[in-house]
């Protein structure tokens, strides 16, 4: 409790003081840089033990999920590229040229199917950004 109040005590005269308070105003949070990867793992992570089957890991040796490896599978150009550099124009892109390991060019509901777990993802996303900003 004392910690508490020392530090509340601390941000007041923070507040208080016009210098510090421009300080604190000027210099915003810095985001954290992350990849596609990486919101496709804190997905699993959320979505698989909320019971959806797609997003749980495929067995012992294999700690992925079905939804992790057809995203990754599509999208491999931007996997690991900085989700704040992604486009829809990007996505789109690479969703329409996405031909299947068969090879048939008419195949196209694995893309379709992992645009539909994409959009998920990046809603959920987008709002858990916009929560911390707020």
């Amino acid at each position: 409790m004392k910690k508490a109040r020392e530090i509340a005590y601390d941000t007041r005269r923070k507040l208080r003081d016009p210098v510090e308070l421009a300080n604190l105003i000027s210099s915003p949070p810095t985001a954290v840089e992350c990849t596609l990867g990486d919101v496709i793992t804190e997905a699993e992570s959320h979505f698989g033990g909320k019971g959806f089957k797609i997003w749980k890991p495929r067995g012992k040796k294999d700690a992925s999920s079905t939804a992790r490896q057809v995203i990754r599978c599509v999208f491999e150009g931007i996997f690991e590229q900085n989700v704040s550099a992604i486009t829809a124009l990007n996505i789109s892109k690479l969703a329409n040229s996405y031909t299947p390991k068969s090879g048939k060019t008419t195949e196209n509901g694995q893309a379709s199917r992992v645009l539909s777990y994409l959009k998920t993802v990046l809603i959920g996303a987008a709002r858990a950004a916009s929560d911390l900003r707020n």
